[in-house]
């Protein structure tokens, strides 16, 4: 707090407490006319006005990273379901092609079989398809 709004004569006051200072400063604007106030009253308008434009952009970028993150977080629930399907069998009239089928109609008990079956394939490094140089 400035101490000249006090008595602008004076530099400081050592022996006043901050609630003494207060309490000071309460006295003189309840005593100080309309005039004498207009200026502190622009001063805290100008503020008002200034915060409430920070307020507002900084709502703002709060909205934008609340939408950047669920359009994040969207894009990751679309991406594990597009994975999920992929992994999934497709039924075609009680007939199970797709992943891990080779085109083969498969009972979908028989499904985990044959994923195994692909993995250890992998592993041995020999082609899974039909054409693809092993009989």
């Amino acid at each position: 707090m400035n101490p000249k709004i006090l008595n602008p004569g004076e530099e400081s006051y050592p022996d006043l407490t901050q609630t003494q200072i207060t309490k000071r400063v309460g006295e003189m604007w309840q005593k100080a006319s309309d005039e004498e106030k207009s200026a502190y009253i622009a001063m805290s308008n100008t503020d008002k006005q200034r915060y409430q434009a920070e307020l507002e952009a900084y709502n703002y970028r709060l909205a934008a990273q609340a939408a950047a993150q669920q359009a994040v977080q969207a894009q990751q629930a679309v991406a594990q379901t597009q994975h999920y399907v992929a992994q999934q069998p497709l039924q075609v009239n009680g007939e199970y092609y797709g992943h891990g089928s080779m085109g083969m109609n498969l009972d979908p008990s028989q499904h985990h079989h044959l994923h195994n079956h692909h993995a250890s394939m992998a592993a041995m490094q020999m082609p899974l398809n039909p054409g693809d140089g092993m009989i």
